[in-house]
């Protein structure tokens, strides 16, 4: 994984590029002190599988780098990782919604950015998990806890083929990942589910007619074994076009 760091403190960010360097997360890193450089190195192809962005660099803040990128074809957009204030962050989900992949509360604390890279580096824009596709299709917020809980339990269970039992194997399985407890990740996916009843987007309420969920509250294990067959369709389609090149 080829890594890309933005922010005006250099220093703090070749230390903790180094850090994700040791623990094998990342391959190859590239610190920039100056967003243009950086903007310059993608609009000329070079390839990044990941940003980690500071709201701050030397000549410009994270808003105007990401508005700028946004001018880029999406093809070439890296995932992006902002490290911020909740305020700050806030104000970009204003002018920029959908822009930021992930964010980090400053003080940076590298094993939960290393987390993050984990989970929303590394793929390309044009093939974003068909869990993540279904989060921004519904209005969620894919830094929440519990969005990350779905995401991962729908790409372990569509890995798996639907053969675990939800709760004696999957939601323990995203427990430990998160270093939290299966009723943690049980309850915060209840709470998503809650959430979407009450908010009812378009997106949402066709995903379950779409898939024979109805108009009632579905279940835990009802919505994932019906997301996680989404995925296994994606994932077929691209299986199929891999070997047609």
């Amino acid at each position: 994984m080829r890594l890309g760091f933005c922010s005006q403190d250099g220093l703090l960010m070749q230390a903790v590029a180094d850090y994700l360097l040791e623990l094998g997360e990342v391959q190859q890193s590239v610190v920039f002190r100056r967003g243009e450089r950086m903007l310059r190195e993608i609009g000329q192809g070079k390839r990044y599988d990941g940003i980690v962005l500071d709201s701050l660099m030397r000549d410009m803040d994270a808003l105007e780098f990401l508005l700028r990128l946004r001018e880029m074809p999406r093809s070439t957009r890296p995932p992006v990782i902002l490290l911020g204030t909740t305020d700050e962050f806030a104000r970009i989900q204003c002018r920029a919604p959908g822009d930021v992949d992930a964010f980090l509360c400053k003080p940076l604390h590298p094993e939960l950015l290393a987390e993050r890279i984990h989970f929303f580096c590394g793929e390309s824009t044009q093939s974003i998990s068909p869990a993540r596709q279904l989060l921004r299709k519904w209005g969620m917020r894919e830094e929440e806890t519990q969005s990350q809980y779905f995401v991962a339990a729908v790409q372990m269970l569509a890995k798996a083929n639907g053969q675990v039992a939800l709760r004696k194997e999957l939601l323990p399985m995203v427990a430990r990942r998160y270093g939290v407890s299966a009723a943690a990740v049980d309850s915060g996916l209840r709470r998503m589910i809650q959430g979407l009843e009450e908010n009812q987007p378009a997106a949402y309420l066709q995903f379950k007619q779409e898939n024979g969920l109805g108009d009632t509250k579905p279940t835990v294990k009802k919505l994932l074994y019906a997301c996680s067959r989404t995925q296994e369709k994606q994932e077929e389609k691209e299986t199929v076009y891999a070997g047609a090149q």
